[in-house]
């Protein structure tokens, strides 16, 4: 298995496990947002093999970010079909 899905795979496990039983969904975002520039800054300015470990743990940062995204931009639906008819 290589590094970046076992990041991948470490980032979605971590993302099921704590939100929201004990961070909210935005906390978590802003988190692995932070982690992902960390990651991205680190890769930039070290040489070599540390770079590259940098690159492939970008792997659970974007893992992190892509469950958290969806519950905050897509609204719950209105169930309009479920209300009772004005007319």
């Amino acid at each position: 298995m290589s590094l970046t899905l076992a990041a991948i795979l470490f980032g979605y496990l971590l993302g099921f496990l704590i939100v929201p039983r004990l961070i909210t969904q935005e906390r978590f975002l802003e988190l692995s947002c932070i982690c992902g520039v960390i990651l991205t800054l680190m890769a930039f300015l070290t040489p070599g093999y540390v770079a590259i470990r940098c690159i492939a743990l970008l792997g659970a940062a974007n893992d992190m970010v892509m469950p958290t995204i969806f519950p905050i931009a897509v609204p719950a639906p209105e169930h309009r079909w479920l209300q009772p008819s004005s007319s």
